[in-house]
């Protein structure tokens, strides 16, 4: 929640999903057990937004910045 934008829409639901983005239809990289990515789906007519997560080997979690979900298209 910190890494979106403070007037981001209200949230309608999120989402974890393992891995990194793969779009439908597309073969992608195995996922590796320690990444994946959180999609934020908004209430409203803005985009969904999505960012990608990852746990370091001290266990602490990294997050990317925001980007509209699916990837290309804003």
């Amino acid at each position: 929640m910190a890494v979106l934008p403070p007037d981001h829409l209200p949230i309608r639901s999120i989402e974890f999903h393992y891995g990194s983005y793969c779009p439908p239809n597309a073969r992608c990289l195995r996922a590796q057990p320690n990444e994946g990515i959180v999609v934020f789906r908004m209430k409203g007519r803005g985009p969904d937004l999505w960012v990608s997560v990852f746990v370091d080997e001290k266990g602490v979690v990294h997050a990317s910045t925001f980007e509209p979900f699916p990837p290309g298209s804003a």
